[in-house]
């Protein structure tokens, strides 16, 4: 018996996870697979599908704690935070004191009350040491969270987290110390401007959140979609043509800053959001960073006057303006450091790799980078030792690998073992919802609807418009629109389901009711899709990336439609019918290699 057999056994015997703990079929012999992968090979991949029912959370949690038993550190990262918040219950639930940690705005300062960027000693400049030393940080949610996730062996955090760790607080680190050690300035290349013989990781031992031995990523069908959106700035015209005024604002207090007019911000932004070029955007885009740069630099001395003119005591409250002054310098450092690392992708790919879309009206312009893959790589893979790639989706692995920049993995796909003899998907191959078609199939569509409504007249279910503009026709035109509860945005959203969970008869519709949902048993036995959830192709970002790999467009509606049809049927004995009113879906099924069979089994095509 090899030594993780033993420590499987040892902590069943132990009652670790819990006295009437069993594994359900297939886990005991995955997470045996993982761990001895590490032991063969600590930097490998493993891309794991894992459907529901299969308990990919608990692998990740018995693998993580017999890769601890081993003398190994890691990591469980997961989407977002409703999928961290299950985490921790699971954690509870199975008695394991491993912490989890958030954003620093999800916790507020316990002096002012406002979140922890802008806490009363986050605004005098401490450092975390300082600020560890003082009373108030016994009682304060974030400096405790954060002391507990860095010193246990396994933490929880979430894609964005530890994205900004891996790829901006370690990197700068990296470089202060090195500066301290006397490295030179000149010829820096890469984010920590470290010459090509040092590595980040040299300096593993000043970083908080250190590259671990391994992590698990959960959800990690959506690491394209991640990635892409940590390193995609927002540039908005009118918030930064207040910086006139902060720094009017700076000079006032005798700190040194930019000497900029309102003028020459509107100037530039203006040139930013008219450029069609990605040469001279580039340009402007460059322009606007060295400005930011400029001022950010600014927040050092801004805290040291604040401590200067209102004492370095965090029981003094700083004045309602100053707040407000370095809510508005945090804002722009976050933009400056995505620009900062945006401009670096598209130097280190290309200008051709360069993409964009704009709001006119609103003076927005929102920067991407066709190179997701690279961006994965670089950002993700580096950073990260052993991985495990779990998602109850993954489609093809192929096509999976090939987006994900992975070169040579594992794959694992598990059975649910669930039967769906009650659970058909019934696709009415009759009316396309594509936009040339729309406009003649809606009034015939909603005849399709309502009769499926009044089917299950009794029962509660979803539907699943892909755009709030079909939202709104169902609501104008159906004839059981009381019972429909609808939401117009994603702040109605949780709202709207706590409506639903509790009532009748009821049925939740919206455009993004597709993922990270639990409607199990009788909260809902029925789900429409109304419109198959292709990306947009109002977004250049998915017309460029169709150019370049033509089968990602399939593959990730086809991951869509996976998710939106698992959100109903979460147990052995759970049940739920599926409609596809969209005959474009016809376009899908063939691609056999997009749905695994016991998907391809269900369908029941009506002509």
């Amino acid at each position: 018996m090899n030594k993780i057999k033993e420590l499987i056994d040892k902590a069943l015997k132990e009652n670790l996870f819990g006295k009437n703990f069993q594994f359900r079929p297939n886990q005991r012999e995955t997470i045996e697979f993982i761990c001895n992968e590490y032991i063969q090979d600590n930097n490998a991949t493993i891309i794991l599908d894992a459907p529901t029912g299969t308990g990919k959370s608990i692998i990740a949690m018995w693998s993580s704690y017999i890769l601890k038993e081993l003398g190994n550190q890691g990591y469980i990262i997961a989407s977002d935070k409703s999928l961290q918040n299950q985490y921790e219950r699971d954690f509870s639930h199975y008695g394991l004191n491993w912490p989890s940690i958030k954003g620093v705005d999800n916790y507020d300062c316990d002096v002012n009350g406002l979140p922890f960027s802008l806490g009363e000693c986050k605004m005098r400049g401490f450092t975390y040491d300082q600020a560890e030393r003082l009373h108030c940080s016994q009682t304060c949610n974030y400096i405790q969270f954060r002391k507990k996730a860095i010193k246990s062996p396994v933490t929880l955090l979430n894609y964005s987290f530890w994205l900004i760790q891996q790829n901006y607080v370690n990197p700068k680190l990296a470089l202060r110390q090195y500066l301290l050690q006397g490295g030179s300035v000149e010829g820096f290349g890469g984010p920590p401007g470290l010459d090509a013989s040092v590595e980040v990781d040299d300096f593993d031992n000043f970083f908080p959140f250190k590259k671990r031995d391994f992590c698990f990523f959960d959800e990690a069908h959506k690491v394209d979609e991640i990635v892409q959106q940590h390193f995609s700035p927002i540039l908005k015209k009118f918030p930064l043509l207040k910086t006139a005024t902060l720094i009017k604002f700076l000079g006032s207090e005798g700190i040194k800053a930019p000497r900029v007019s309102k003028a020459y911000v509107e100037d530039l932004m203006d040139q930013i959001l008219k450029e069609e070029s990605n040469e001279k955007l580039a340009f402007y885009l460059n322009k606007l960073k060295v400005f930011l740069a400029g001022i950010t630099k600014c927040r050092e001395g801004l805290s040291k006057r604040a401590r200067f003119k209102f004492g370095a005591s965090v029981d003094s409250n700083l004045p309602k303006k100053w707040k407000n002054v370095f809510s508005q310098m945090d804002s722009l450092k976050d933009v400056h450091c995505k620009l900062e690392d945006y401009l670096e992708i598209i130097e280190n790919e290309g200008l051709q790799t360069m993409l964009f879309s704009k709001n006119l009206q609103d003076g927005e312009i929102k920067l991407m980078c066709l190179s997701e893959s690279t961006m994965i790589k670089k950002h993700l893979h580096k950073r990260a030792g052993f991985k495990v790639f779990m998602s109850a989706t993954i489609g093809d692995p192929r096509t999976y690998s090939k987006i994900m920049g992975i070169e040579n993995a594992k794959f694992i796909r598990l059975s649910n073992g669930f039967t769906y003899d009650k659970s058909p998907i019934v696709f009415v191959d009759r009316l396309k919802m594509s936009m040339q078609h729309k406009k003649e199939n809606l009034p015939k569509a909603i005849v399709l609807l309502d009769q499926i409504l009044a089917k299950h007249k009794n029962q509660r279910g979803l539907i699943h418009t892909g755009s709030y503009e079909f939202s709104q026709y169902i609501t104008q035109h159906s004839k059981h629109v009381r019972r429909i509860i609808e939401y117009n945005k994603s702040s109605e959203k949780e709202e709207a389901i706590i409506k639903f969970k509790n009532g009748v008869n009821g049925v939740i519709m919206g455009p993004s009711i597709l993922e990270g949902l639990d409607f199990a048993d009788e909260v809902c036995r029925f789900q429409i899709f109304f419109k198959v959830p292709y990306p947009s192709l109002g977004d250049p970002l998915t017309l460029a990336k169709i150019k370049k790999s033509p089968g990602w467009y399939d593959w990730k509606t086809g991951i869509t439609i996976q998710q939106g049809a698992g959100r109903s049927i979460r147990n052995k004995g759970d049940w739920a019918v599926t409609y596809i009113l969209d005959a474009c879906f016809g376009n899908l099924i063939n691609k056999t290699e997009f749905f695994p069979d016991n998907f391809k089994q269900r369908i029941k095509k009506i002509k």
